[in-house]
């Protein structure tokens, strides 16, 4: 068990005694963070995700076969589909998308049978029908994992995932932007003379106005939209970026 949000902070160090990686996440950077981490590894992923009442298998990289991006390449905006506590799920779902998985896990370990590589395998609940679509593997997808992920193995720590006592820190920096990127009615609130309200949806947009030198702290609920706005921001040339890892809940009792 691992107490903390996998990210590009963790996720080499999390990564490196496995030998295969369960994708049940429901966050498209993390996903891309262990599509690329997998690829430079060489270590098969098993994939799996859910909406409302559909779900998909595949597995990546196996074998030197396909990777998430050559199925998924990366959008270059914020707009991403909701996560599951945003859309809601089938509540049998997961245990049917898990058991799928853990099916795929064995037949990798013990070599028997056909491995979902380079096949998306696509289930219908509420029809109870599936799908089998097959993909192929896309060199430049495969060269750019393997150069972000080789980037994130070899870079210095950089803490650019803070803690609620670091967080705090940085907000009393002069020439600190502190940008809220959650929804205008979430709660608690978080009010100094340097914080924003920029939806994540509307971060694209805002940061063609920044200065990619200036140095940002995002916050948002629990962390996941934070680092979502922080790896874009990233990926979009900004140095100095950093973001509150568990979210403005880890901070309600410092705020009351």
């Amino acid at each position: 068990m691992y107490p903390e949000f996998f990210s590009t902070q963790n996720a080499a160090e999390i990564i490196k005694d496995y030998q295969i990686i369960v994708d049940c996440t429901d966050t498209l950077a993390v996903r891309y963070l262990i599509n690329d981490l997998a690829v430079v590894k060489k270590i098969p992923v098993v994939y799996a995700s859910i909406h409302k009442f559909e779900g998909q298998v595949s597995v990546f990289n196996y074998k030197n076969g396909p990777s998430y991006r050559c199925l998924f390449p990366e959008q270059q905006g914020l707009n991403s589909v909701p996560n599951c506590a945003e859309s809601g799920v089938l509540g049998v779902l997961p245990n049917t998308l898990g058991t799928l998985q853990a099916t795929e896990v064995l037949k990798i370990i013990v070599e028997i049978g056909t491995v979902l590589s380079g096949k998306l395998l696509v289930y219908d609940a509420l029809n109870f029908q599936t799908q089998i679509i097959d993909f192929a593997r896309n060199p430049k997808a495969i060269e750019k994992g393997f150069i972000n992920g080789s980037q994130l193995l070899h870079r210095k720590n950089a803490n650019e995932n803070l803690s609620p006592d670091a967080f705090l820190e940085k907000c009393n920096q002069l020439g600190m932007l502190v940008i809220d990127v959650r929804e205008s009615d979430e709660m608690p609130e978080f009010t100094r003379d340097n914080v924003i309200k920029i939806p994540l949806s509307e971060l694209e947009e805002y940061s063609k106005k920044l200065d990619k030198n200036q140095e940002i702290v995002l916050f948002c609920q629990t962390g996941q939209r934070s680092q979502q706005a922080m790896n874009y921001l990233q990926n979009s040339g900004f140095i100095g970026v950093f973001h509150l890892a568990k979210g403005i809940e880890s901070l309600k009792n410092q705020i009351q």
